[in-house]
């Protein structure tokens, strides 16, 4: 079964991505290099994260997504997607509300659930 990641932005369907089941060698050495990178930790929130965890991982990458997709950044929105189609597997939309100057994340892993980001 294809599984699909939706990423809707104020109610409005933004991004559809299908989450292959199979990468090719490239995209597979492109997931390796970005979990190397996140593996030396990252700032999130004002604070470095020397040693992250998954839920950690998953709120840095939501943030990239965010920027990249402001930019129109094509390649890099699929990168994104792919590292969270693959690494996160029951995640199916990620909802963004816009509040005022601000954005708000909700990810939806699977009918009736949700966690604000």
């Amino acid at each position: 079964m294809d599984r699909t990641l939706e990423i809707i932005q104020d109610g409005e369907p933004l991004l559809h991505f299908e989450c292959a089941a199979t990468l090719s060698a490239l995209q597979r050495r492109q997931l390796a290099q970005l979990d190397q990178r996140l593996d030396q930790g990252f700032e999130l929130d004002g604070e470095r994260i020397g040693c992250p965890d998954r839920d950690q991982r998953v709120r840095f990458v939501i943030g990239q997504l965010l920027h990249v997709l402001q930019r129109g950044e094509a390649p890099a929105v699929r990168g994104l997607c792919t590292w969270l189609g693959q690494r996160v597997p029951e995640l199916s939309a990620i909802r963004i509300h816009t509040r005022a100057e601000e954005l708000e994340v909700e990810l939806d892993y699977g009918p009736g659930a949700g966690s604000d980001v």
